[in-house]
């Protein structure tokens, strides 16, 4: 009798019932795991959130004297917030405007003026006389119509002559100089 020592199909059979009763104890044991850690439903998260969200920032800015009536306030919470505690709020812009004192002399009115017609020709990009007339016009008319003269001495004639004295100013204080080419050329012109 002739003995065969190594079946190569003997081999692979084996082989593939030990892989195949491996494959049928893990899979059960698998699903089992899985099963147990799926629930179905949200999870439960914590203890309850009784902490009120915090106001992170407010436009406009608190004590903001020339908030425009027309200005919707926005108000950003740290954490998300429902429409209706939200609606509850008091948003309207009186609420954001400052009730401080309104110039009463002539004195304090100009500087009033004054302070905030240059503040605002400071930011103009291109300086002439079209955009300073301009600027002042509306920056003047603005502080009016907001009645934030209202309790001034100061007459519309007054204001008239005002603005003419601030365009000068700004004229004289903004004047374009020429620019020189060279250092010869600005002794020549000297």
């Amino acid at each position: 009798m002739s003995r065969k020592l190594f079946c190569f199909s003997c081999w692979v059979g084996n082989r593939l019932a030990i892989s195949f009763r491996a494959y049928l104890r893990i899979v059960p044991c698998l699903a089992l795991c899985c099963a147990a850690c799926a629930r179905v439903g949200s999870p439960g998260g914590g203890p309850e959130d009784t902490i009120p969200p915090c106001v992170v920032r407010v436009a406009p800015e608190d004590s903001a004297t020339r908030v425009s009536l027309r200005t919707n306030p926005r108000v950003e919470f740290s954490e998300r917030m429902n429409k209706a505690s939200a609606d509850q709020a008091n948003l309207s812009p009186q609420a954001f405007r400052y009730p401080g004192p309104m110039p009463h002399s002539r004195e304090a009115s100009l500087v009033f003026l004054s302070d905030a017609v240059e503040a605002a020709a400071r930011s103009l990009a291109k300086v002439d006389k079209a955009a300073l007339e301009g600027l002042i016009e509306s920056v003047v008319n603005t502080r009016i119509s907001d009645g934030q003269l209202t309790e001034s001495q100061l007459t519309l004639r007054e204001i008239g002559l005002v603005k003419e004295y601030f365009l000068t100013s700004l004229l004289s204080f903004y004047h374009v100089r020429d620019a020189y080419s060279s250092v010869e050329e600005a002794n020549e012109k000297s």
